[in-house]
């Protein structure tokens, strides 16, 4: 859940978040990746987050 908030509050900039996680924009990517087929193909959209 950490992950995918965090690249929703920088708004789905991968080498942002992976700064802020301390980690290589590629390991991002596959959390990223992992989160996307487990949820809905939207839910990268802050739109469609609610709070």
């Amino acid at each position: 859940m950490a992950t995918a908030t965090a690249y929703l509050a920088h708004f789905g900039n991968l080498s942002r978040t992976a700064r802020s996680f301390q980690v290589h924009r590629n390991t991002l990517l596959k959390c990223v990746q992992r989160i996307a087929g487990l949820l809905e193909e939207n839910w990268r959209s802050p739109d469609s987050v609610s709070a």
